[in-house]
């Protein structure tokens, strides 16, 4: 197989999630790993902000195919989070 090029590519997925705060708030998100996002929003080094109002529930959660997508897809979750 002298002078092909095998290409390699890794398949990556976003995930979008939108989780519920005990004061009510929200917060939307977008990661690569979600199990690890989760752990250390919940449980790990957040911002100060959400390390003393912690999630309660994860509200909604979808992949997405590209980095793009998931940004324009919080986008729009934020705004419509923002106008209710």
């Amino acid at each position: 197989m002298r002078g092909m090029t095998l290409a390699i590519s890794r398949v990556v997925a976003f995930w979008v999630y939108v989780l519920s705060r005990a004061d009510g708030s929200q917060t939307v998100g977008l990661t690569e790993d979600l199990d690890r996002q989760l752990g250390n929003v919940v449980l790990g080094p957040g911002s100060p902000y959400p390390r003393a109002i912690r999630p309660v529930r994860l509200e909604h959660v979808e992949e997405v195919a590209s980095r793009a997508a998931a940004q324009e897809r919080v986008q729009r979750i934020r705004r419509r989070i923002n106008a209710s």
